[in-house]
């Protein structure tokens, strides 16, 4: 494929000085939007109250939804991931909320920094088989090389169809290494007609986006994974780093994936609620 898809993931409190300054439904959804216009085909949301912390009230996510969707055709990812206290079903309420046209499914169990990810068996079943009854599709999200085997089990047991949409998520504190080594390892463990995507976790420059895209996959970035454009720089807002990777897409002889193209090809049928 010569295009290439790019995802934004706009979040993350930790890199907001109070919270004052984290940003509202309005707010967000305006940067969601220039994003799109710099590039980006897919942004990825967490379920978050004024002070971005995990719950299960979607008024803010629904707002910020229905704000994107009324400007712009971005496809709207519902995150189920994050270390916190929630129950399974609390953690899925986004893929339950209507124009979510994808959702991240972690495919096992891990440690990050000081803390334990769990994310068992039985549970990414019940998520994949939520999204499946929702007509979300699952971007299947592999920490470690083991987690490939979940997606045999979910493959068996039909809660995840073709094409198979997997992110590489390398470098979070206790985790695979994000290093050349390991993508090209990890890429060389799926399926040939996976369609994939890397998130290298706060990377310093661009460097491993290449990788990705010199190898065939497609890239995401964000404040979610990291503010830097190189390791003496920092982005103002995500519009930089969207921006950022679609000069380097198409520095490298590739074109940005649009909204449409992207949906076609992870095989999505069309923008929900529209």
């Amino acid at each position: 494929m010569t295009e290439v898809a790019i995802t934004v993931a706009p979040l993350a409190q930790a890199y907001y000085d109070n919270v004052d300054q984290f940003p509202t439904p309005e707010r967000l959804a305006q940067e969601v939007v220039e994003c799109r216009r710099a590039g980006a085909s897919v942004v990825h949301l967490h379920v978050i109250d004024e002070r971005g912390n995990a719950t299960v009230d979607t008024s803010n996510f629904q707002k910020t939804v229905r704000l994107i969707r009324a400007e712009c055709d971005i496809i709207v990812q519902g995150s189920t991931g994050g270390v916190s206290n929630l129950t399974r079903d609390e953690r899925s309420v986004s893929v339950e909320v209507p124009q979510v046209e994808m959702g991240s499914l972690n495919m096992g169990s891990c440690n990050v920094g000081e803390q334990a990810y769990i994310n068992t068996p039985a549970d990414v079943e019940y998520w994949a088989q939520k999204m499946l009854a929702n007509n979300v599709l699952a971007e299947m999200t592999f920490f470690e090389p083991g987690m490939t085997l979940m997606m045999d089990r979910l493959l068996e047991k039909s809660l995840i169809k073709r094409p198979l949409v997997v992110n590489l998520a390398l470098g979070f504190p206790g985790t695979l290494p994000a290093t050349v080594d390991n993508i090209v390892f990890m890429a060389r463990r799926l399926p040939a007609d996976a369609v994939w995507m890397l998130t290298p976790h706060h990377a310093r420059d661009f460097s491993l986006h290449a990788v990705s895209v010199a190898l065939g996959g497609n890239v995401r970035v964000g404040f979610e994974d990291s503010m830097y454009l190189t390791p003496d720089k920092k982005a103002s807002n995500n519009v930089e780093l969207v921006a950022a990777a679609r000069e380097l897409i198409e520095r490298l002889g590739r074109r940005v994936a649009t909204p449409a193209e992207t949906r076609r090809m992870y095989g999505i049928a069309s923008p929900q609620g529209t």
